[in-house]
């Protein structure tokens, strides 16, 4: 029997910091979703979230003598 499929198209905009080059985002802001997915967020929500994570990090990312710069996040905020 055919499985139904459904698809949600929802676009989560955000301005970009062209004078930053963090390194990790990607492994960063994908853990974050799937983290809060387990803990029961909607998929919605955990996006959005994370969005906001992620935005917080990159900005307060540092170069630690390296050609990219370093995530810095308050983890202890991630729950709140």
């Amino acid at each position: 029997q055919p499985k139904e499929f459904w698809t949600l198209n929802i676009i989560f905009k955000n301005n970009k910091n062209e004078t930053i080059d963090p390194h990790g985002t990607g492994c960063f802001y994908s853990a974050s979703i799937c983290a809060l997915v387990a803990l029961g967020y909607p998929i919605k929500e955990a996006i959005s979230k994370s969005k906001k994570i992620i935005f917080e990090a990159i900005s307060k990312s540092e170069n630690l003598g390296g050609i990219t710069n370093t995530l810095n996040y308050d983890f202890k905020k991630f729950l709140t």
